[in-house]
Order: structure tokens, then C-alpha cells, then sequence
């Protein structure tokens, strides 16, 4: 019968996990758009999208492959937003919430900008072939 080990930290255990959750919440505020107020959010995203055309377009200009979500012909804003808040956005701030409740508010700007995401690419509003 093996008895129940409590794991034992390690010397510079904590630091490493101070570390850890430091770089989390770094990462979370660099790729904090869709945590945002939907106003704010829509901006930035907006410039982001038209930063991501435009480099597809210099791609194509030069002759070279067009990175994924950057060609215009076939990139749609508000599906890529969706994925981006579905499987980036929501799994790292939940985690980041359940470490700093006081920071729960930002899953409501979270659903905010899902939901309107979700209006946009329901009616369609968000393919982009025009030059921007």
C-alpha cells in the first residue's frame, strides 16, 4: 500500500512559479484586445485586420506564400476573431481569472466582443477584398 506523498517544493519552486504567472499575465495584456470594452476592441482589431492584408499583399506583390488570415480573398475578420476568442483568448484569461478574481469583469468584455463578432459574421459584414 503506497502512502499518500505530499509533493515537496523545491527550492526556487515559488520563484519559479511567481516567474510563470508573471509571464502569463504579460502575455495576457499583450494580447488583451478582445478583454477590452467591444468599442475599443473593434478599433484595434480593425487596424490589426488591416495590418494583416496589408502584409498579405506585400507577400503577393513579392512573389512569395500569402500567411494564413492575411490574404484578402479569403480571410473574414469576424471568423478569425471568433477562433481567436474560442481558442486562445477565453481558455488563457479563464485561467488568468481564476488566479485574480478582481479581473473577472474582462470575461464580460470577453463575451461582449464574441457576441458581437457573432452578429458581424452572421450578416456577413467582415470579408474583406477591398484594399483598406
Amino acid at each position: 500500500k503506497q502512502k499518500d506523498k505530499k509533493k515537496t517544493k523545491e527550492p526556487g519552486d515559488e520563484s519559479k512559479e511567481r516567474q510563470l504567472l508573471l509571464n502569463v499575465i504579460l502575455h495576457s495584456a499583450d494580447i488583451s484586445n478582445m478583454a477590452r470594452p467591444p468599442f475599443l476592441s473593434k478599433q484595434w482589431s480593425d487596424l490589426v485586420f488591416s495590418e494583416f492584408l496589408a502584409q498579405g499583399d506585400r507577400e503577393m506583390a513579392e512573389g512569395l506564400p500569402i500567411s494564413p488570415f492575411m490574404n484578402r480573398n479569403d480571410t473574414n475578420q469576424a471568423k478569425m476573431s471568433l477562433n481567436f476568442i474560442d481558442y486562445v483568448i477565453q481558455p488563457l484569461f479563464n485561467g488568468v481569472i481564476r488566479c485574480l478574481p478582481p479581473l473577472l469583469f474582462l470575461n464580460e468584455n470577453i463575451q461582449a466582443n464574441r457576441a458581437m463578432w457573432a452578429e458581424e459574421h452572421k450578416c456577413g459584414h467582415s470579408h474583406s477584398n477591398d484594399k483598406t
